[in-house]
């Protein structure tokens, strides 16, 4: 009868440990998942002009600084492009200087026109008023009524031949900018025919060769940074609430998994996706059972402190995360 008791006293202990175990970890001292990765930015390394690859100066899991040429198009093509457009630019410059020249022209054409209406007004006038007194006859009175007439003809003319060449002073300008746009976005293509980093980090995926052929936007390998790690954890919604930015985290990973790495909550994720959206703004966790229902997980973002300069880690990495409440 005692040793019943005893293996039933036993049992109920060990029913204890684990329980008071249990929520040790999961709400009273710590918030532990294992339903977490190491995450780090990533490059994706896409050509914006399209063309035949003409050179590739990186490998596989090589090292590349910021600014570190990577890649280079066939830069011919668009060498030709850039030479039309610039011969089209002065071409038009040229013009513009002839269209400006005659509109000077114009401009003192109107001037003389000016004058010359002036002085026929003036003897057209005075013509009138002899003929008024008789002191002219009236054959002379009317050629000078035909001058000023004529004068006024060729004011008009004047004017409108000057009007006519300032409208196209202002179009040649507006060609003149459109060219100007279309010779900086000539000039810009050629430069993208060159593909530099844009980040310290290791080139992965990189199978493209000379003579590929590829497109504006295709995805053809990735650099993950170096310089910035995290830990994407997935906490289940009941342990969310204890959670407060600022928090130390103790972080185990696959790579080293006797090794502590030291960590910090930098924010909690505000969303979770009830529906799988591969791709969708508010992400999709797959939720888990928890005693009767589904628990929603919700994700944590942890920034990793002091990791040891050994460690080599790797992007997706299995990680165990122990928050401090």
């Amino acid at each position: 009868m005692k040793k019943r008791y005893l293996i039933i006293s036993i049992f109920i202990a060990v029913i204890a440990i684990v329980v008071c175990f249990y929520f040790f970890f999961h709400g009273w001292c710590f918030a532990y998942t294992g339903d977490a990765y190491l995450w780090s930015n990533v490059s994706v390394i896409s050509p914006r002009v399209s063309g035949h690859v003409s050179g590739v100066y990186v490998k596989n899991d090589q090292y590349v600084r910021k600014g570190e040429l990577l890649l280079e198009l066939e830069s011919y093509p668009y060498q030709l492009v850039l030479n039309v457009k610039k011969s089209s630019l002065a071409q038009s410059q040229k013009q513009f200087e002839i269209v400006e020249m005659k509109y000077k022209n114009a401009q003192l054409q109107l001037q003389e026109a000016v004058e010359k209406t002036k002085l026929a007004k003036t003897i057209y006038l005075r013509y009138e008023k002899l003929s008024n007194e008789k002191a002219v006859s009236i054959q002379d009175f009317e050629l000078k009524e035909q001058e000023y007439e004529s004068s006024l003809q060729a004011l008009n003319e004047a004017k409108e031949t000057t009007q006519y060449w300032y409208d196209m002073i202002n179009t040649q300008m507006y060609t003149i900018d459109s060219m100007k746009a279309e010779v900086a976005m000539a000039e810009y293509n050629l430069q993208q025919t060159k593909i530099y980093a844009i980040s310290d980090g290791f080139v992965v995926n990189c199978n493209v060769r000379p003579g590929d052929y590829t497109a504006q936007g295709t995805e053809l390998f990735g650099v993950i940074e170096n310089d910035d790690w995290w830990v994407r954890a997935n906490y289940k919604e009941s342990e969310i609430p204890e959670i407060k930015a600022g928090q130390k985290v103790y972080i185990y990973t696959g790579l080293y998994p006797y090794t502590c790495i030291e960590g910090e909550v930098e924010f909690i994720g505000r969303g979770s996706s009830v529906t799988p959206n591969k791709g969708g703004i508010i992400p999709y966790i797959n939720p888990t059972t928890d005693w009767v229902r589904l628990q929603r997980r919700f994700e944590v973002r942890i920034k990793l402190v002091n990791v040891p300069k050994y460690m080599n880690l790797a992007l997706g990495s299995n990680v165990r995360s122990f928050i401090k409440l």
